[in-house]
């Protein structure tokens, strides 16, 4: 079963991808099944509908949809991500590797390529960091060598006293450099 609920946030579809192929449409905040005995759809399912749709054909694409603005897809190639804007016939891509280059960007394909960013965790792979393990982090900037500690990045020069999160927001780039990668 695929639960989806529409970006107004009142409906909820739940839909059974099986042999009979069941969508149930219902209000998100409780009730029974919306189309139980209605001889019509109203605008507001419809919408919904549409955009259920469109979510499962970006799935089945690989396509990643900007909640924030939905004429804009991007999708991730090999090392990198292509955007494309369907209304304006932009595109651009990035290396997520290179994070730190998004900061020379227009504000609005910044915030367009953070918004990827913050939904696709795994671009981010210090954040499953692993207690022992030594990064080479870039953190406002300026590029230093951290140990991770249960859960936090402790400064492996001295004269660095602060210790970070794995999901400090300032952090823009890192590399694991011990252990070294085997494959």
């Amino acid at each position: 079963m695929t639960d989806f609920t529409s970006s107004d946030g009142h409906i909820r579809i739940a839909y059974e991808k099986d042999l009979s192929e069941r969508i149930d449409i219902f209000d998100a905040r409780g009730g029974a099944n919306m189309l139980d005995g209605a001889p019509w759809l109203s605008s507001r399912e419809v919408s919904a509908l549409r955009e259920f749709f469109q979510h499962e054909r970006d799935t089945d694409r690989g396509v990643w949809r900007s909640p924030t603005d939905p004429t804009w897809t991007a999708v991730r190639r090999n090392t990198s991500v292509y955007f494309q804007n369907e209304d304006h016939e932009r595109s651009f891509h990035f290396i997520p590797k290179l994070e730190a280059t998004i900061k020379a960007w227009a504000i609005d394909l910044q915030s367009l390529a953070y918004e990827y960013i913050e939904a696709h965790p795994d671009l981010k792979p210090w954040k499953a960091a692993k207690p022992g393990e030594v990064w080479v982090l870039t953190v406002d900037g300026r590029e230093d060598a951290y140990v991770d500690r249960v859960g936090q990045f402790h400064p492996i020069r001295p004269s660095l006293v602060v210790s970070i999160a794995h999901d400090y927001s300032r952090i823009t780039e890192g590399r694991r450099i011990w252990p070294e990668d085997a494959s």
